[in-house]
């Protein structure tokens, strides 16, 4: 008898491998699964059976993990930012020189982009103060005001578009890392209700679980524990940690909003009722957590708005000379509008004190046309005007600036990415499936199979032959 139960539990647990080696084949390319093993443990019972014990393992090792859950959060932080940049240099290139990559001397020869409309802007007073009683050259004064103020309005709209597109993302992200919280509590329940049946049968799942937590990991950084009972438990890096995921338990991310404004001011996470400020370090929230996006945002507007107000400050106080008042209004990019009320409305030239300058006093005179004129090769100083240098150079740097911060982004993401890749193939050198390996555990479980069943069949035979002899 002690024969066949041994070839019994044999062919049980060759039968058991041969299922395993066929999971494992069946995921050779699932970059979330981790190869399973069959382990086996025998021990002397009566009669001279060997009972064997065997239990399913998974080659998931805890280190590669966080080591792969690690470089995924940076990655995440690094296309968060290479998105954001990328949208602002093409905003920024496309407001200030008119197309993506075009450089200021293109722009202010084509006339494109804001660099463009200054140079245009200018040159029509230029041509206004050699005509100054010329109805064509004050038309094109005008016409060009006005496409350089709505120039400046577009650029102004276009950050209020990216800022839209940031926050619907923002949204997007902070109900998928829910959605992953609740999933990584659900699986905790799931695994910890299989594994208190049966150690080792909740493998896949654990597997499952590990995938959710690396795309949460794209997302925000965290810190996770394993548990005695198989679960694990998920907590933020601040300072203090604040509890995410606790067995089946899921906490949620926020977003903090001003209530007096209504403007989003950050992110939160709540755990039991208990809500705290949460500042991600790593994964695409951290870039995109409104406290970060609202300051890139709010320098992009402040150079433009700097641009602006010089623009209407410095023509204004030259314009108002001729008697004439403001020749712009507003106060920054957003709302910058000509003020005239017509091409014919105008001047060239400065008030003499008339009340009015009539047309015999105006012949010639050009003072004021050519002053603002000569306004584009001025330099200003930032500790007294609104930034350094000319109207032409300050407009090119920020494009120039948002270049450089578009082209650093794009390296550190082409970086990141190969870094994951490495820890991701040394995660999978140890722990992925190899199907050499496997058909080779293939052919030596099936041969193993087959010669337990062979004397299984020949004890029975045995058997078969003493139980009929007896009967005789």
């Amino acid at each position: 008898m002690g024969d066949l139960i041994n070839s019994s539990q044999a062919l049980a647990n060759h039968s058991s491998s041969l299922s395993t080696i066929g999971r494992n084949l069946s995921n050779v390319n699932n970059a979330n699964y981790a190869r399973q093993s069959v382990e086996k443990e025998s021990y002397a019972g009566p009669g001279g059976a060997y009972y064997t014990l065997s239990q399913t393992t998974s080659a998931r090792d805890a280190i590669l993990d966080r080591q792969v859950t690690n470089e995924v959060s940076d990655t995440g932080a690094a296309k968060a930012e290479y998105d954001l940049y990328y949208q602002l240099n093409n905003v920024m290139s496309e407001s200030l020189n008119g197309s993506l990559g075009a450089s200021l001397e293109t722009a202010e020869a084509a006339g494109t982009g804001i660099t463009g409309g200054l140079s245009s802007f200018f040159n029509s007073w230029s041509a206004l103060a050699a005509s100054p009683n010329s109805y064509g050259a004050q038309s094109n004064v005008y016409t060009s005001a006005e496409e350089l103020a709505t120039r400046l309005n577009d650029a102004s709209k276009s950050i209020d578009q990216v800022e839209e597109t940031l926050n619907a993302s923002l949204d997007d992200d902070v109900s998928e890392a829910n959605a992953l919280l609740e999933k990584i509590a659900t699986l905790n329940s799931n695994i910890v209700r299989m594994e208190a049946r049966q150690v080792g049968s909740a493998n896949t799942l654990k597997d499952e679980r590990q995938a959710a937590m690396e795309d949460l990991s794209s997302l925000i950084d965290f810190s996770s524990t394993s548990e005695s009972d198989g679960s694990i438990s998920i907590s933020t890096n601040g300072d203090p940690a604040q509890t995410l995921v606790s067995g089946g338990v899921a906490g949620s991310i926020g977003i903090a909003v001003d209530a007096a404004t209504g403007q989003r001011t950050g992110l939160t996470t709540t755990f039991n009722g208990t809500t705290s400020a949460f500042a991600p370090e790593s994964g695409s929230l951290s870039v995109l957590n409104p406290s970060n996006t609202s300051a890139v945002l709010t320098e992009m507007r402040e150079q433009l708005d700097a641009l602006a107000s010089q623009l209407i400050s410095s023509v204004n106080a030259v314009y108002q000379l001729s008697g004439q008042g403001d020749f712009f209004s507003g106060t920054g990019a957003a709302d910058i509008a000509v003020a005239v009320a017509d091409a014919a409305s105008i001047k060239a030239n400065y008030d003499d004190g008339d009340a009015v300058i009539t047309e015999d006093e105006a012949e010639g005179s050009n003072a004021v046309a050519d002053a603002i004129s000569k306004l584009s090769t001025q330099s200003f100083d930032g500790a007294t005007d609104a930034f350094d240098g000319t109207f032409s150079t300050y407009a090119a740097s920020i494009a120039t600036d948002v270049a450089a911060e578009y082209s650093s982004a794009t390296s550190a993401l082409e970086t990141q990415e190969e870094m994951e890749l490495l820890v991701r193939e040394n995660r999978d050198n140890i722990t992925g499936v190899s199907t050499e390996e496997e058909m080779t555990s293939l052919l030596r479980t099936q041969s193993a199979y087959q010669a337990s069943a062979r004397v299984m069949s020949i004890v029975n035979t045995l058997l078969d032959l003493v139980t009929t002899r007896l009967g005789a």
